[in-house]
């Protein structure tokens, strides 16, 4: 750094500013200063919230209210109603974070392959839980015991299934004739039907010169539905309806053919009596005319073997898969796009195929997703029950139609899911779900209200609950800032349901989660409203930061029974920004003809001309480089321009004092360049007085 004395630039000048040489103007004290940057110094609050506070000092940023559903993955500039998504854990109740369902497991057979559909039907004069499978049905016991009822011969079951016969839709039905049977009737995938009598208990495949068929053609009833007092049934290319006895082939009416023969139908649904029927190229449906119309022409192109399969009506509204997409279907006939693919932000793992779905009371559509590239299912809620927190005054909860999840997870593909009331013990109705190894998870659903927290027959999952929130900035993303605790508030918090606030500072990476642990070697949240700073030493900062909320409970059911669980209401995140040091400079130039320069000599430009040029420079929109005193250059940017004319008394010519206001960029170079001598100016000087000037 140069001397007093050096002859480095900007010698025989104070300054450079661009190409303009200048002399500089201390300060009344005589210092030439330089200060810290402040960008929010003279900024007033608009609103007295937490987001109004001084980010340099100590504020608050809250996650509260939490009832606009996930896939959210960074926070925006405004108060975040989303969160980024979750693992075992709900946040669909008000915004509140509990824990997920506990999960009972059961295998029904080794050899019953995949769970293609539950079903309630009669057996002696009650009402049982069927499970339709790949390789036969099966009958629910008791909890963990299926009974084999049409099932290959090695299962030993009530009737067997011929070879080569695998169900695949199956319908409890009744008609209006004389003598009817409440039977299940089930279709297979090679055409045959057959009707389980409750009362006898028998099972019959109807003849194939008896059930549905074109002509001389067995009977075939591939896939199966009922709509009012008619059943239908559809082959490759057709479907009919029978309105009295199914068993006689007279009872069937004429076939109505479907599309063209270019493609097979793969499922059958009704919604508001209306029958939809899947093809593999197509949707399609039936007048009362009996005539075939396509409903959506332009979905052709999304052929599929598995369209429409499980499909499912929940409030008039069907959920369909086609085409590996999700689409929901109103009574009235319109469609819009659904499922995790239309959340645009989503980044997390949770996504996938739709793959299941069954809805509960009015509360709550489940939706399961299958993620192929880590093979799993992710169970979602769609809907969330919250009360405006903008109208304090209105205690009633309104339904807001966004996904939540994951509620709960497994590492298999679901193949079938459905909600079962009346045929258990308790008063609860059940959510069963299946998968493609044959084995089958079941959970209590709440009974008198959508919150399950408040339902003592509800029972809360052992696994790790995680909530993950957006990535957070503070509104600050290019600032580091000071992390300085973490608030929970909850409405359940003791020391044996609790919550833990992980974090990390490095986003999307293999960068472990850390546990937020104070001084005191404190992680647990007990108390509503309970605060832990992180520890002062060192300090945690970054300019990103991950924060997930890990819900826990006591695995002692004695000390922690089933149904409790921690219920998180909000988040707070303390923390102040640290921007980086950015210098403002003022330079206060001294724009006269005939200045006097460091070497004794006289600057021979004119004041006007130096005013001009500093002017100029000021007018530019790029960024100038300047040279201080000490020999350092900068790149700045020139924010504002002053000058004063000098009295002229005893002048020769017009003299300004101009004022610069620069804002440091970034720093060019740590030291200047050491040039601008030569041998023959060296040799002017003796070593002491070399020595000096170095």
């Amino acid at each position: 750094m140069p001397g007093p004395m050096s002859r480095q630039k900007p010698w025989p000048y104070d300054a450079y500013i661009g190409d303009v040489r200048v002399m500089l103007q201390p300060g009344e004290d005589g210092k030439l200063n330089s200060k810290k940057s402040k960008t929010l110094e003279a900024t007033a609050p608009i609103t007295y919230a937490y987001s109004s506070a001084n980010p340099y000092k100590e504020r608050t940023s809250i996650y509260e209210d939490m009832f606009g559903g996930m896939g959210l993955s960074i926070a925006g500039a405004v108060t975040p109603r989303r969160y980024n998504y979750a693992t075992w854990a709900d946040y669909s109740i008000d915004g509140r974070g509990m824990k997920g369902p506990l999960t009972h497991a059961e295998t029904i057979h080794a050899d019953a392959g995949e769970i293609r559909q539950f079903i309630v039907a009669n057996h002696q004069g009650s009402d049982v839980l069927f499970a339709v499978c790949e390789n036969g049905v099966w009958r629910r016991s008791s909890d963990g015991t299926w009974v084999a009822s049409l099932a290959p011969v090695a299962t030993t079951p009530l009737t067997n299934l011929p070879a080569g016969q695998n169900p695949q839709q199956a319908v409890r039905f009744k008609g209006r004739y004389s003598s009817a049977v409440d039977g299940l009737y089930v279709a297979t995938d090679s055409g045959y039907l057959w009707q389980y009598n409750g009362s006898t208990p028998i099972w019959t495949q109807v003849a194939s010169t008896e059930g549905p068929g074109v002509a001389a053609d067995p009977g075939e009833a591939r896939f199966i539905e009922k709509v009012g007092d008619e059943l239908w049934v559809a082959g490759d290319y057709w479907i009919m309806k029978a309105e009295s006895d199914p068993m006689l082939r007279a009872s069937w009416a004429a076939p109505i053919y479907i599309g063209d023969q270019s493609s097979k139908i793969t499922y059958l649904r009704q919604l508001e009596n209306a029958l939809q029927i899947f093809k593999e190229d197509g949707w399609y449906t039936v007048s009362t005319e009996g005539i075939d119309q396509e409903l959506f022409p332009y979905l052709r192109i999304k052929k599929s073997t598995s369209n429409g399969k499980q499909a499912k009506v929940w409030l008039s509204q069907m959920w369909v898969p086609y085409g590996g997409q999700l689409y929901r279907m109103s009574a009235d006939g319109s469609v819009q796009a659904d499922g995790l693919e239309t959340l645009v932000d989503n980044t997390s793992p949770i996504r996938g195929t739709y793959v299941a779905g069954a809805g509960h009371n009015a509360w709550f559509m489940y939706e399961f997703h299958y993620n192929e590239i880590n093979n799993v299912t992710y169970m979602i809620k769609h809907g969330a029950w919250a009360t405006d927190p903008e109208q304090a005054a209105q205690a009633q909860a309104k339904y807001i139609d966004v996904h939540n999840g994951a509620i709960a997870q497994w590492t298999k593909r679901v193949t079938t899911a459905e909600v079962i009331p009346g045929v258990h013990s308790a008063s609860n109705d059940r959510m069963y779900v299946g998968f493609s190894d044959g084995t089958i998870e079941w959970f209590v659903l709440p009974r008198t209200s959508y919150d399950p927290s408040k339902d003592a027959a509800c029972e809360f999952t052992d696994e790790d609950s995680y909530i993950y929130l957006p990535l957070h900035h503070s509104g600050f993303q290019a600032d580091n800032k000071l992390w300085q605790g973490v608030s929970i508030y909850g409405t359940d918090l003791s020391t044996t349901e609790w919550v833990e606030v992980e974090y990390r500072t490095t986003q999307y990476s293999a960068e472990d989660w850390v546990t937020l642990t104070n001084s005191d070697d404190v992680s647990k949240f007990t108390v509503n409203g309970q605060r832990l700073n992180y520890p002062v030493s060192p300090p945690t900062y970054s300019k990103l930061i991950e924060f997930r909320i890990k819900l826990l409970k006591d695995p002692d059911v004695l000390s922690s029974p089933l149904s409790l669980t921690p219920v998180v209401t909000a988040v707070a995140i303390h923390e102040s920004v640290r921007p980086s040091l950015e210098l403002e400079y003022t330079f206060d130039i001294i724009a006269s003809s005939f200045a006097a320069k460091r070497d004794g000599t006289v600057d021979r430009r004119r004041g006007v001309s130096i005013r001009n040029s500093l002017r100029d420079l000021a007018s530019e929109i790029g960024l100038t480089t300047v040279t201080l005193p000490d020999g350092t250059t900068e790149e700045v940017a020139i924010v504002d321009f002053n000058d004063a004319l000098a009295s002229t008394q005893k002048r020769r010519d017009l003299e300004y004092i101009v004022r610069l206001t620069c804002i440091q960029v970034r720093t060019l170079s740590a030291s200047a360049e050491q040039t601008g001598l030569t041998y023959d100016q060296l040799e002017q000087y003796t070593f002491d007085e070399l020595e000096a000037l170095i």
